[in-house]
């Protein structure tokens, strides 16, 4: 978020004054930053003992954003046996960091978020050196559900929050292939810099010879096929990453995704471009790295299919600089509540492979 100060104008003062009004700071949200602005800073300053000049930098923000960032709409507080789903403190990074961008992806498992949240989890490696379990860290703010290969929908479209993304962890994937390696510092830089969006989805899908279609996964220390419903299935009009056939996101997974992206993009103030969105726009670039934006894992991996130019997932993205002029996150409906959830219903290794 950039620095602000006395005399300061636009979008990201809107942010400012929603957070001071938030925390129960008298203020009127209407973009200018001026003297009562500017005394409500200094006083917000003071109170959690920063120097109190009026200046909204990186120190400042990031107390913005632990105390008056709420965004609950569409986000359910999942339950399992074991507890609440939500990642342990270990396993991501707590430093609030500026977000400039947002990451889309697809999780190549099946339909259950809970279940992804649950695999970062447990996800660990063992340090050769000492033999102390060590985490991945590994993992995006948002998981969006999806419709099972039994066509239940109970999951489809619903969210689950891994942890605060104004926090982070890595998303973007190992910086070296061999494993164990440290994770490069580029793809460091901007997980911390962005917000992942992961999609329930299994990603490319074979089909066979009798034009059914299946996904193939690793089960212990073999393989199972399991059969994925045509009206599940998105043929392309030319092979992306060397495949043709995707498992689909649904209407309600789009959706969703477009809710988020709106979302993030005006309590984070990242840019939407208005650009044109095509397959092409789906291959690797270098731009990813250091523009900000929406981009997905496919612009800065080559090996990696996540997301996928499906037809209606370009038509929300083409649709998303007109729809942020008239969006206000702040009219959603706040529904917040528990589910009941679980989590073992998929082989474990199934969660999150995109990674």
């Amino acid at each position: 978020m950039q620095t602000l100060k006395l005399d300061s104008a636009g979008h990201a003062v809107i942010v400012l004054q929603h957070f001071l009004k938030t925390i129960g700071q008298p203020i009127s949200v209407d973009g200018e930053f001026g003297p009562k602005t500017l005394a409500q800073v200094k006083a917000f300053q003071s109170q959690h003992k920063l120097r109190a000049d009026g200046v909204v930098g990186p120190k400042t923000w990031a107390l913005l954003y632990e105390h008056g960032y709420i965004y609950d709409s569409h986000i359910l507080d999942w339950q399992s046996s074991s507890g609440r789903i939500f990642l342990p403190k270990e396993e991501y990074f707590q430093d609030i960091q500026p977000k400039t961008s947002i990451f889309l992806h697809h999780t190549a498992g099946f339909h259950n978020p809970a279940g992804v949240v649950h695999w970062w989890s447990i996800d660990d490696k063992r340090d050769p050196a000492d033999q102390k379990i060590k985490p991945f860290r590994v993992g995006t703010a948002f998981v969006i559900g999806g419709k099972a290969l039994d066509g239940k929908t109970e999951m489809d479209g619903k969210i689950c929050r891994a942890f605060k993304e104004y926090h982070w962890a890595h998303h973007l994937g190992m910086g070296e292939k061999t494993s164990g390696k440290a994770l490069s510092k580029l793809n460091a830089k901007i997980s911390s810099t962005s917000i992942g969006i992961e999609i329930c989805a299994i990603g490319p899908v074979k089909k066979a010879a009798d034009g059914s279609f299946f996904a193939r996964f690793a089960v212990g220390t073999g393989f199972k096929d399991y059969p994925v419903p045509a009206d599940q299935v998105c043929e392309l009009e030319q092979p992306f990453r060397n495949s043709r056939y995707y498992h689909r996101y649904s209407a309600a997974q789009i959706e969703a995704c477009r809710t988020l992206i709106l979302s993030m993009a005006w309590f984070f103030n990242i840019p939407l471009p208005d650009q044109k969105y095509d397959a092409s726009w789906f291959e690797f670039n270098s731009r990813a790295a250091y523009d900000p934006g929406i981009w997905t894992h496919t612009n800065v991996r080559k090996d990696k299919s996540d997301c996928f130019p499906q037809p209606e997932f370009i038509a929300m993205l083409n649709k998303l600089h007109h729809d942020f002029k008239t969006f206000d996150p702040r009219k959603l409906p706040r529904d917040r509540g528990m589910t009941e959830m679980r989590y073992d219903e998929q082989p474990r290794k199934n969660y999150s492979g995109d990674m």
